[in-house]
């Protein structure tokens, strides 16, 4: 050491320092982090006595719940007295709240969604510790009916992890079925029925669509191939569907053809039918499209035809119109001798519908037209009279 004075004047002396021990090689440890309300360890190592800082005191380790990040200085002394320090950064991690969402109650079959909130990494695990998705959002099963908890595991991705559970409820759901297709044909009805089952319910509601409203059975009369959804819907709101289809078979049209037939009485009327695959008649006459009978009294034939799935009928009035009838209580025949000189007459008619046509003939020849014959021959004469309907009778004379 040189000293100069302020007179220009210098001075020197010297000292000789021998160094005899090596300071300690201090360790606080490695720079860890922590989720906040964690506790750490503080462990320090290199020597005999060990101090911290931050009002901790003495010792080589220590407990500690930091409340916020923070440097921790420790110094270290050796056996030789020589001393070092160290230090060690505690991150305090904000810690981690997870939501696994409210309780939630869902009928049968229907999704629900569940979505986790509150963390980074999540981890769904059932009632049987099984891992059920890796993702904050979960879709439970629902097809079984009942009471499950579900549990989240998460983490902010460091070192702050988290738990929570939710309580789903499922309701039992009504089960509901109709007897599927009814036939039926046209312009018929059909009663169109639904029920539920597995179901505890005594209180279900029954809506149809179509317009059908409220009801747990309805009669329907589609003139097409309808199908009818009916909605079952218990105390709870639970809900289920089925369906009923009403399939609708054509009718034939069956046909006689005109409504009334007008027929001399004796006469043949044969009755035509059409529109069908068979046919079948009353008044005992049987099967077929085609009969004959014969117009002896006013009858109504009805014919009933079949397409094989449905049936049809038709009917037809058959008026018999009288025959003319001839009266002989009054008639005059002159049978002469003479040539020429023989007479019919006195004839009277007392039924059929006037105005009468007459023809008389003889040898297929007609000779006459009026109702008495006069100036004839010998022989025989026939005499057919018509009537205004056409109905005709005829009588030999001789």
């Amino acid at each position: 050491l040189t000293i100069t004075g302020a007179n220009g004047c210098d001075a020197s002396d010297s000292i000789t320092i021998n160094k005899n021990f090596n300071p300690p090689n201090a360790s606080a440890g490695n720079d860890t982090i922590i989720c906040s309300g964690n506790q750490i360890i503080l462990s320090a190592s290199g020597g005999i006595g060990y101090t911290w800082n931050n009002s901790i005191g003495n010792g080589q380790t220590h407990t500690i719940t930091p409340a916020f990040t923070n440097s921790y200085v420790v110094t270290v002394t050796a056996a030789n007295g020589c001393s070092s320090n160290d230090s060690i950064i505690i991150t305090v991690a904000q810690s981690i709240n997870p939501f696994a969402g409210n309780d939630t109650t869902v009928c049968q079959n229907i999704p629900v969604l569940f979505n986790a909130t509150g963390a980074v990494n999540y981890n769904w695990i059932d009632e049987f510790g099984n891992i059920l998705s890796n993702s904050s959002t979960l879709i439970p099963n629902t097809t079984t009916f009942g009471q499950f908890t579900f549990f989240i595991n998460a983490n902010d991705g460091n070192v702050c992890f988290g738990q929570d559970s939710i309580l789903l409820t499922v309701l039992q759901s009504p089960i509901a079925s109709t007897s599927g297709t009814i036939t039926i044909c046209e312009g018929d009805s059909a009663n169109i029925y639904v029920s539920a089952s597995n179901n505890i319910s005594v209180s279900n509601t029954y809506i149809w669509d179509h317009g059908l409203g409220a009801g747990q059975s309805h009669s329907v009369s589609p003139i097409i191939n309808t199908t009818y959804t009916a909605t079952v819907i218990d105390m709870n709101g639970c809900k289920d569907s089925a369906e009923q289809t009403v399939i609708v078979n054509p009718v034939p049209f069956v046909s006689i053809g005109s409504d009334s037939i007008s027929a001399c009485e004796g006469d043949s009327i044969t009755l035509l039918a059409s529109g069908a695959n068979t046919y079948t008649w009353n008044h005992g006459l049987g099967t077929g499209n085609n009969q004959v009978v014969i117009a002896n009294n006013n009858q109504t034939y009805v014919v009933q035809g079949s397409n094989g799935l449905c049936v049809n009928s038709d009917s037809v009035s058959v008026n018999v119109l009288t025959l003319p009838i001839i009266d002989f209580s009054e008639s005059n025949i002159i049978d002469e001798s003479c040539l020429n000189t023989g007479a019919i007459s006195g004839l009277i008619i007392t039924s059929g519908t006037p105005a009468y046509y007459y023809e008389w003939f003889n040898n297929n020849n007609v000779i006459d037209t009026a109702l008495d014959l006069y100036n004839v021959p010998q022989g025989q004469y026939e005499l057919v009279i018509t009537d205004a309907n056409g109905c005709a009778v005829n009588v030999l004379l001789s």
